[in-house]
């Protein structure tokens, strides 16, 4: 009875395969048989090990006279109960690896990305138009993304990239444009928590000096004294800093100096340091916007996907752990996103930045709640 009631509760049902299992024929027991040395064996599996003599397969032990085999009822029950949860398991396995994205535009071919302007999934050929014309230079590109209609709003047919906890529910960007006062810049909502940031020396390549109390960025061609450490990023002139997150929602602005060369993004803490795929976006732990020359990109996993040229002087930034996803805005007299990144949150992520030339500065800036 007690092995029953544990094999119904959350242990482990794996944890119990060795002791379910017959060590003559190495797999579950078919109608169990118990000997009196206490040893557990298929009846079968016994039967056929007995000729003139009869000892215990496991410990030896010798018995004058064949003893008599009873079915062992509760352990039968057992291994059916264990056999079943065993099947369910495997076939939800299953079932979750034959889950495929299929493209949008010919429904057969497996999906490679998932277009957030178009609201829609399309293979390698069919998202060629994306990446070679330059009419869709300024679709958002994603890593797929499965549950598409139910991300989309209701009213206004657009992504809900943001949430509102006022009403406990996502919202698109035009719901929260038509709902905020006129007086009120958009991408501040009192229902997201204004972000107290600081940069992180350890993280600080040695082109970049770090002032005002470590909010502010500025990059050189000089090399600034900082002791060596794991943290500090080598090759790429970047750094993150102190607080990452992995719950709850959260919001930040950076004010930029120029809007070239320099770049604005998200990074898992296990980001590498010191090779050259340390540059934010060129690798699978980092998202980043990036202003390069005259074109504005976004990038992730050394995926590039161009966007239309905002020019902002502060750039605010929103992150939503729960949904999965950061949103950058354009921030003047009002904020307006201007992209948007989907992912899952396998470890918590620190605010990046990346800076070049010579002259360039970023700084965290302080928001008044």
């Amino acid at each position: 009875k007690a092995f029953i009631l544990l094999l119904q509760s959350d242990f482990s049902l794996l944890g119990l395969e060795e002791e379910l299992t017959c060590s003559i024929c190495l797999s579950t027991f078919q109608c169990p048989v118990t000997i009196p040395c206490g040893h557990n064996f298929c009846q079968d599996c016994l039967l056929a090990t007995w000729r003139d003599t009869y000892s215990c397969p496991q410990c030896r032990t010798h018995f004058p006279t064949k003893p008599e085999l009873k079915k062992n009822t509760v352990l039968s029950t057992v291994v059916e109960t264990f056999n079943l949860r065993s099947s369910k398991s495997e076939m939800s396995r299953m079932k979750e690896e034959k889950k495929v994205i299929r493209c949008d535009t010919c429904m057969e071919a497996e999906a490679a990305q998932t277009c957030l302007t178009c609201m829609a999934s399309f293979c390698e050929e069919h998202l060629r138009p994306h990446r070679e014309n330059p009419n869709f230079a300024v679709h958002q590109l994603s890593d797929l993304v499965s549950d598409l209609s139910e991300r989309i709003c209701p009213d206004h047919h657009k992504l809900m990239e943001l949430f509102c906890s006022e009403h406990g529910r996502p919202i698109c960007s035009l719901s929260l444009m038509m709902r905020a006062p006129p007086d009120e810049p958009l991408g501040r909502p009192r229902s997201f928590n204004s972000t107290v940031l600081t940069l992180d020396p350890r993280t600080a390549h040695k082109r970049i000096t770090l002032t005002e109390e470590f909010t502010k960025a500025s990059v050189s061609d000089g090399h600034t004294n900082y002791p060596d450490c794991p943290e500090r990023f080598a090759v790429c002139s970047q750094v993150l800093t102190s607080k990452g997150f992995s719950r709850g929602r959260h919001y930040w602005e950076v004010k930029l100096s120029s809007n070239n060369f320099i770049g604005i993004g998200l990074a898992y803490g296990s980001i590498d340091r010191k090779g050259p795929t340390s540059r934010l976006g060129r690798n699978n732990q980092s998202w980043c916007v990036e202003w390069f020359n005259v074109k504005l990109s976004a990038w992730h996993n050394s995926s590039e996907t161009v966007l239309a040229n905002y020019s902002p002087k502060r750039v605010g930034v929103l992150l939503d752990c729960e949904g999965g996803m950061a949103t950058f805005y354009s921030v003047a007299d009002r904020a307006y996103p201007f992209h948007s990144f989907v992912f899952p949150f396998a470890e918590a992520v620190y605010p990046a930045f990346w800076l070049f030339s010579s002259g360039s500065s970023i700084s965290l800036c302080k928001l008044v709640a």
